[in-house]
């Protein structure tokens, strides 16, 4: 369970699922072998000071790994609806390059005709 966790990192409620336990329990037991992982030193790394001591050369690698919010284009929409039919009209899409009207039906500009603004 805890390798599952460390190399696929399912959430705890995937992998609880998976293996018929609750979320909590798949939590509690991940929890508990790292603690015990941690306490062996089996698998810790040296400590800065034996990494600047020591002759070999390492070469680094950074990973710029910041979240940026996505910038969505904004789409409002408007109808116009006659009373007495309950029908669309005509609706309009408010873009980032303007307005466009489309008309259903209308009689002044004749039957589904977009305009642009």
């Amino acid at each position: 369970m805890s390798l599952e966790y460390l190399r696929e990192y399912r959430t705890y409620f995937h992998i609880g699922k998976h293996y018929g336990l609750g979320e909590s329990t798949a939590y509690k037991t991940i929890q508990w072998v790292e603690d015990i992982l941690i306490k062996s030193r089996v698998l810790s790394l040296p400590g800065r000071k034996a990494l600047l001591e020591s002759q070999m050369n390492y070469e680094v690698v950074l990973v710029d790994a910041t979240q940026t919010p996505i910038e969505r284009p904004t789409l409002k929409t408007q109808l116009v609806i006659d009373k007495a039919s309950q029908k669309v009209i005509c609706t309009s899409l408010s873009t980032e390059n303007g307005m466009i009207f489309i008309c259903l039906s209308n009689p002044v500009f004749g039957s589904k005709q977009a305009l642009s603004c």
